[in-house]
């Protein structure tokens, strides 16, 4: 009863990729879910149940940081000239504020 609520809380919840990667780096994450559940769970009368918990639970958490770190690399790639400028910005920045601060400490 437990997997199939599983199966079912855990199928839409896909990556915004292509689908071959999806698959594979869904099915590392499930094997990382299930290595993780299975260290927690305590076996005897509820350790099913505390199982499948956990690994619904740690299953939606790598979920979501995985799904926040591909969009942040999508929305990268799609503004990729913006980044650009203003990683370039940020060096010269930064280059300049450390000649003034040593120019001040010389004085």
């Amino acid at each position: 009863m437990m997997k199939l609520l599983y199966t079912i809380l855990t199928d839409p919840l896909g990556l915004p990729i292509a689908p071959l990667w999806e698959y594979i780096i869904l099915l590392i994450a499930g094997e990382i879910v299930h290595e993780i559940a299975f260290v927690v769970s305590p076996g005897g009368m509820f350790g099913s149940l505390i199982y499948w918990a956990t690994k619904l639970l740690v299953f939606i958490a790598i979920w979501a940081i995985l799904y926040g770190i591909i969009a942040a690399i999508n929305f990268v790639i799609l503004h990729w000239i913006w980044f650009t400028i203003g990683g370039i910005l940020l060096l010269v920045g930064t280059i300049l504020w450390i000649t003034l601060h040593k120019k001040e400490k010389t004085r």
